[in-house]
């Protein structure tokens, strides 16, 4: 279902997912928190860091990450503003993955 160009929408729930508990200050969330496999919670903390929406995550080329000193900066902050009425159906971690498959 992704196009090119075209960001499928599971994706981008887990991203806004992502962002929003950083906001919140939960750094120690893992893939099975967000119903999602590991390698899709790499690829977007990955997105997220090398895109400018967070700062201090780790992505190792063994695919493993370390979020403990993650952060959400501004461009990220700006991000979740945009997306408010999509963040106003997200509850946070408990009800995840029911969320991001909306």
């Amino acid at each position: 279902m992704i196009r090119k160009g075209v960001v499928s929408v599971n994706k981008e729930r887990v991203r806004l997912a992502i962002l929003k508990e950083l906001e919140n200050g939960n750094n120690a969330f893992k893939h099975v928190d967000l119903g999602i496999e590991p390698n899709a919670l790499n690829d977007a903390v990955e997105f997220l860091q090398d895109e400018g929406y967070i700062d201090g995550a780790e992505v190792y080329v063994t695919g493993n990450y370390d979020i403990s000193n993650a952060m959400i900066i501004e461009k990220g902050e700006d991000y979740l503003e945009d997306n408010s009425l999509l963040m106003k159906a997200y509850k946070g971690l408990k009800g995840a993955r029911d969320w991001k498959k909306i």
